[in-house]
């Protein structure tokens, strides 16, 4: 464990368990979602199952594109797009986001499904 959750942890904030709940869970859930997610889409998707053993590759997002062989321009340019997107929004427009707040949801949304 790095010294400042542990710091954290011991002396900080989250010694509370009520606010340190969110956090843990969410890192819990950061990893066992894109493990189960994939456990569940691969054999769809892939006929050879050995690739099963892979599972721990979406659960570290700086190597989400390690076994990508077909990387498409296109979808990161349209990732990209989205990204602007809400960018001029956020900036140009700032009290766009107060009465939409699933607006930056919706648009933010496709860089995941594209990516």
């Amino acid at each position: 464990m790095g010294l400042e959750p542990k710091t954290e942890f011991v002396d900080g904030d989250l010694r509370d368990i009520h606010k340190a709940m969110l956090p843990v869970v969410a890192a819990f859930g950061g990893v066992i979602v894109p493990a189960l997610t994939y456990v569940v889409v691969n054999p769809i998707s892939n006929a050879d199952l050995t690739t099963i053993n892979n599972w721990a590759t979406p659960t570290a997002t700086d190597i989400a594109f390690l076994d990508t062989d077909d990387l498409s321009v296109l979808y990161l340019l349209l990732a990209l797009l989205s990204l602007r997107l809400f960018t001029f929004l956020a900036r140009k427009l700032r009290d766009f986001f107060m009465p939409y707040h699933w607006a930056a949801w919706v648009i933010l949304l496709p860089i995941g499904i594209l990516t």
